[in-house]
C-alpha cells in the first residue's frame, strides 16, 4: 500500500488534485480518532485551511503553516507554564481518587 506522503508527492504539480487527496487523507485520519474528538479536529482543519487559502505559492503556504504551528505551540506552552506555576504556588489541591477510582497496586519485585 502506498503511503500518504508518496501519493501527495505524485500530485505536487497539480494543486487541486493535491488538495483533494490531502482532504481524503485527513478524513481517513479522522475516522481513526475517537468520535468525541472529531468535531474539534475538523474545526481545527477548517481554520487552518481558511488561514492558508490566501497563499497560492507553496513556500508561502508552508511558511504560514509553520507560523500557525508555532503560534499554537507557544500558546500551549504558556498555558502549561501558568498551570505549573499555579501548582508550585499551591493553588491547586492535590488530586484525590474518588470512590469509583480503581487503583492497581504494584508490588515491588524481589531482588
Amino acid at each position: 500500500m502506498e503511503s500518504a506522503y508518496a501519493r501527495l508527492v505524485k500530485l505536487k504539480d497539480d494543486p487541486e488534485a493535491f488538495n483533494a487527496e490531502a482532504n481524503v487523507i485527513f478524513e481517513d485520519f479522522i475516522l481513526g480518532v475517537p468520535e468525541e474528538r472529531r468535531q474539534r479536529l475538523r474545526a481545527m482543519h477548517w481554520k487552518i485551511q481558511q488561514d492558508l487559502r490566501h497563499y497560492t505559492d507553496p513556500v508561502a503556504r508552508l511558511n504560514k503553516f509553520i507560523e500557525i504551528f508555532y503560534e499554537e505551540y507557544f500558546r500551549l506552552a504558556g498555558e502549561l507554564q501558568e498551570k505549573t506555576e499555579a501548582i508550585l504556588r499551591g493553588e491547586f489541591p492535590q488530586w484525590q481518587p474518588s470512590d469509583s477510582t480503581n487503583i492497581v497496586a504494584f508490588e515491588k519485585p524481589e531482588a
